[in-house]
């Protein structure tokens, strides 16, 4: 089952599930939920980054997008991810 849903989502996106507290920080763990990655079709880079956000902190993560896609193309070394959209949550 845990294949099957890796599958689905992507490596990329597993991985930033699982690993999202050392690729961004403890600031950014707290205040954010990676969701999922979407691609253009037939790709695997240049993805969206769809992220759960306290809707009180979603300026302050907004401004820190370039720093977040970089951090997530460090780790894996390719430009996974070339977008984030942010999903405010004011109850998380």
């Amino acid at each position: 089952a845990t294949k099957d849903a890796i599958r689905k989502k992507g490596f990329a996106s597993a991985q930033i599930i699982d690993d999202w507290e050392q690729i961004v920080g403890s600031f950014l763990a707290k205040n954010t939920t990676p969701l999922k990655i979407t691609y253009p079709m037939n790709k695997n880079v240049d993805g969206t980054l769809h992220i759960e956000v306290i809707s009180a902190q979603a300026p302050i993560i907004q401004t820190l997008e370039v720093e977040i896609i970089d951090k997530i193309s460090t780790y894996f070394g390719f430009k996974a991810v070339q977008r984030i959209k942010l999903v405010h949550n004011s109850s998380f």
